[in-house]
């Protein structure tokens, strides 16, 4: 069954610099998926840039995201965005079978 669900990619001068994606779940949540900002592009906005775009697509409902445990710089930058920790955490969850916690924006879109 197909979900509704975009894709947004982030361009500098130099080409590339991030992705992110949202789609919806059966239940009728929407997430954030699919993030990725080059090393070099990382500091300068362009997280924000991103996450903005989806929580404007997911607007007005919370916004939810699954960060792999051990990787603690995303999870800070998703602190500082105004996510916040669910509680949730999925054993294993990831593609790569890695944990992963579950965050929220709770205004939805901004």
């Amino acid at each position: 069954m197909l979900r509704p669900g975009f894709r947004i990619i982030g361009y500098g001068e130099s080409g590339p610099v991030g992705m992110a994606g949202g789609f919806v779940r059966d239940s009728g949540v929407p997430v954030l998926f699919g993030v990725y900002v080059r090393p070099a592009a990382r500091g300068q906005g362009v997280l924000a840039a991103l996450v903005e775009h989806v929580l404007a697509w997911a607007a007005p409902a919370p916004l939810v995201l699954d960060v792999h445990e051990d990787n603690l710089p995303a999870h800070r930058a998703y602190l500082k965005l105004g996510f916040v920790d669910t509680g949730g955490r999925t054993v294993a969850g990831g593609i790569d079978g890695r944990d992963l916690l579950e965050m929220v924006h709770p205004a939805g879109g901004t």
